[in-house]
């Protein structure tokens, strides 16, 4: 009886062990971050373990991890450092700008009009990393496609680069406790559209 009752499979215990695996799963992506150049693999990696794994119920979310992150090395390496520069680059021209709007008048409409270029921008660039956990693709064919996709589904690209943009903005604001829960909490919400969108591209697994 007593061992029904603390079995891993208790309806009980999933919620927590999904708790667990958030956690875990984000501390990984933050440890696996912290060299620069392992940015583009460790996001892959988290993505592929949170939309497989966390949401999609199947085992094993650790041993994913580490083994999308091994098999996507070689692309993720340029991927992870072009959207670290893409990212460094909005930041500065924001606060540029950001000054310049605390002038009003013509620079407050540059300031909005940059925000909804931004949005779309990083949207864009929040395909690549979870296309590359998907699909065998050189680094240029994976640029290429996933630019098409944002541009084909504007509406999510729109989404996402909002939710990408909120998690950063957290994270840069409280990262003692983001670090716990937001990348994989990140992950989680951008694969609610990528899935969709990638779905018609994958054969039966």
């Amino acid at each position: 009886m007593f061992g029904r009752f603390f079995s891993a499979d208790n309806p009980l215990f999933v919620p927590f062990g999904k708790l667990v695996d958030v956690v875990c799963l984000s501390l990984l992506w933050v440890v696996c971050s912290l060299p620069v150049l392992t940015l583009g693999s460790a996001t892959a990696a988290l993505y592929d373990s949170v939309s497989r794994c966390v949401r999609g119920g199947q085992n094993g979310p650790y041993a994913r991890f580490f083994e999308t992150f091994k098999s996507n090395w070689k692309t993720g390496l340029p991927a992870g450092l072009l959207i670290a520069g893409a990212a460094y680059g909005l930041y500065r021209l924001h606060y540029f700008l950001y000054l310049h709007a605390l002038e009003r008048g013509l620079w407050y409409g540059i300031y909005f009009f940059f925000w909804v270029l931004a949005l779309v921008f990083i949207g864009a660039m929040g395909y690549v990393l979870p296309a590359l956990s998907r699909f065998e693709l050189g680094f240029g064919r994976l640029l290429g496609n996933c630019g098409r996709l944002a541009m084909g589904h504007l509406p999510s690209t729109l989404a996402m680069g909002l939710i990408l943009t909120v998690s950063f903005i957290l994270f840069y604001d409280f990262p003692v406790l983001s670090i716990f829960f937001l990348p994989c909490m990140a992950a989680l919400l951008v694969s609610l559209p990528l899935e969709r969108i990638f779905k018609p591209f994958m054969g039966e697994e």
